[in-house]
């Protein structure tokens, strides 16, 4: 699998989601030696569509609709817009 990298990558905020510039697909990491809970909320950054961990020192992609905003348990935890090419 190749990414297009289609942004800068941004610390996640423990407060205030981010939709990645209307990302549908995000690359996060997690450079910490603990796990991370990664949240992801409708465009109300209330609403809560689900969590998951994301382990010390891993990389996930997370799919999501356009004005999702996703944060997490540290400003630790990376993200980026990106996509895939051939």
């Amino acid at each position: 699998m190749r990414i297009r990298l289609l942004g800068s990558e941004a610390a996640l905020s423990t407060s205030t989601g981010n939709t990645f510039n209307n990302a549908t697909l995000v690359r996060l990491v997690n450079p910490t030696t603990g796990a991370v809970v990664v949240t992801l909320n409708e465009n109300d950054d209330s609403t809560l569509v689900g969590t998951f961990t994301i382990a010390a020192g891993q990389t996930e992609f997370l799919q999501k609709e356009p004005d999702q905003k996703v944060l997490a348990a540290s400003t630790s935890v990376l993200g980026v817009k990106v996509g895939y090419t051939h």
